[in-house]
């Protein structure tokens, strides 16, 4: 039921967007209640994070960076007013325990595979193209 309640939620965003046209798109991006800036993970595919398990999401122009629960990470991102599509993701190679690696492995198929992404409030879900999602809190600057 959650993902088609966030199907449905989707739709209806890319709709406003053909409504209101490619310069709406952009002010999704930048402005103060925009994809820009700096996301913690709050649910990593509908289940809440363990305690002491951290990973972040900085979207700039054209880039995506942050930590992966383990490494640090970055990659090309592309967004168009209806999709968006993740590039190959570079990624320091630091080992660490199990369950953060398996985490860290989770967090990045997923975010390799977001195609849309939902802002409600202070809150972000990137939707994965398997339907797979990424749930974010906005960071205070």
């Amino acid at each position: 039921m959650n993902r088609i309640a966030s199907a449905l939620v989707t739709a209806g965003v890319a709709f406003v967007l053909a409504m209101t046209g490619e310069s709406a798109a952009q002010s999704l991006l930048t402005g103060p209640s925009g994809l820009y800036g700096s996301w913690r993970v709050a649910a990593l595919d509908a289940q809440a994070l363990p305690p002491g398990s951290d990973a972040t999401l900085i979207f700039g122009n054209g880039v995506v960076s942050g930590k992966s629960f383990c490494n640090r990470y970055n990659a090309k991102i592309d967004i168009a007013p209806y999709t968006m599509e993740v590039g190959t993701i570079a990624s320091t190679r630091m080992a660490c325990p199990p369950p953060a690696m398996a985490q860290e492995q989770t967090f990045l198929a997923i975010l390799r595979q977001a195609r849309t992404a939902l802002i409600l409030g202070t809150t972000l879900t990137l939707n994965a193209a398997d339907g797979r999602t990424i749930r974010f809190r906005r960071m205070s600057n």
